[in-house]
């Protein structure tokens, strides 16, 4: 009995972080043009093909985000010779350029303020994470936040 009350209650936590963390439309203020310090809006995964994509999308105020983000910035730094890494968040440069600046990360970020990244992998919650191989189909996709080894495990699952 015990047992069923401690998963109940786990469940119950999982599902408030989770819908903690749902996206928010219509959270971007930018016009569209600010990509200073940021990815080009006119890459594609298209244009990626040839090199496996790590691809997270996520946003400052996703407090399971921000747990992620200092293990994604050390697997960028480890694996990103090997293998490209793209952020998304549908959030205006201005805030993520001072989140950016204030947690001395140097990953890159996709500034997908019309959210057409977030539809076209029906984003719900986030964190979210895809692995694509060099053919750009999605090898592994993770919902909620990872650890570094399981960020590592889904990099070394498209480099072997």
């Amino acid at each position: 009995m015990k047992k069923h009350i401690l998963l109940i209650g786990f469940m119950i936590l999982t599902l408030v972080v989770i819908a903690g963390c749902q996206r928010k439309p219509g959270n971007n203020s930018s016009n569209g043009n600010e990509n200073d310090g940021f990815i080009d809006p006119s890459v594609t995964l298209e244009s990626l093909r040839g090199k496996p994509v790590f691809l997270n999308f996520w946003a400052t105020w996703c407090g399971p985000c921000r747990e992620e983000l200092p293990d994604l910035q050390q697997m960028y730094l480890k694996y990103g010779d090997r293998i490209q890494f793209f952020t998304i968040s549908a959030e205006s440069a201005n805030t993520v350029r001072k989140f950016m600046g204030k947690n001395a990360y140097t990953f890159p970020v996709f500034l997908d303020v019309n959210e057409k990244l977030n539809n076209e992998h029906k984003i719900r919650a986030i964190p979210t994470t895809m692995i694509l191989d060099t053919e750009g189909r999605v090898r592994e996709s993770h919902i909620g936040t990872m650890s570094a080894e399981q960020m590592e495990a889904f990099i070394l699952a498209v480099l072997e």
